[in-house]
This record gives C-alpha cells, structure tokens and sequence, in this order.
C-alpha cells in the first residue's frame, strides 16, 4: 500500500528525530515525534484538544538522549516494534479503504502497541477510539 508523501515526511521527522536525540535507530518514540511534527491535517483533527507540546516534551524527557550518535540520519535503521507501527497503519488505512497510508494512520498504528507513545498519548486523552472517531467521522456518528 502506497505512503501519502506527509507520511514520507512524517517518516523523514522521525530520522531526525532519532538523528538528533542520539539513537542508534528509529523507535516508535521517534515516528510519534515525527507524526506529532506533521502538517498533516488528518493528525491535526486526532489531535485535536490534546496539548502537541506537552507530548513531545514527555516523549523527548522519556526517550532520553542517547550514545555518541555519528550514525547518518539515512542510515538509522527501524526497530522492530518501529516496522509494527506502521505495519498496523498499513492494516488501518486497508480496512478502511484508504487510498494511502498517512500519519495519522500511523498515530493509530502506534495506539494499537504497548509502550512509549501510546503511555503518553492516552495520559494525554488521545486514545485509539478517539483517533478513529476523529479520522472516520461517519463511521462513528460524529459528522
């Protein structure tokens, strides 16, 4: 299933992201700074009322600094628990028939898995019921 190009860019954050805290690879802290870095305006809608700032500050504060980190950005390989996230955004964006996979697909991909992002997006109110509620309004009634 074919990337909306704000998901290439999502992804792009993510290396940065990773790039710049020192870690040797792209983990699933590192694609929700990425996604919550996003343009996109399907992640502006499951974000709304949940405070952007806020969360990155607690992914940031948790995820830590990492080692030396003289690894090129390109090169950072995907975690495993990473390539779980977007596949469960590839499995989301199938079963509701979307065209592409974007970030807030993603967002939803990372809902679906312990750890992390997920921690810190519910405590922030943002759960997987309500980011599906926001990215498919007239499947749960709220048009």
């Amino acid at each position: 299933m074919p990337f909306a190009e704000e998901l290439k860019q999502t992804l792009m954050l993510a290396r940065d992201e990773a790039h710049r805290l020192r870690h040797g690879m792209v983990r699933p802290e590192h694609l929700a700074l990425g996604a919550l870095r996003s343009p996109s305006p399907a992640v502006a809608s499951v974000l709304q009322g949940v405070d952007r700032v806020e969360i990155v500050a607690e992914l940031e504060r948790r995820a830590g600094p990492g080692g030396a980190g003289t690894q090129d950005r390109f090169d950072l390989p995907y975690g495993e628990i990473a390539k779980s996230a977007i596949e469960y955004a590839m499995r989301e964006a199938r079963a509701h028939g979307e065209a592409f996979v974007g970030s807030a697909h993603l967002l939803i991909g990372l809902l679906q898995l312990d750890g992390l992002p997920r921690e810190v997006l519910q405590g922030s109110g943002c759960g997987v019921e309500q980011a599906r509620a926001a990215l498919y309004p007239t499947e749960h009634g709220t048009t």
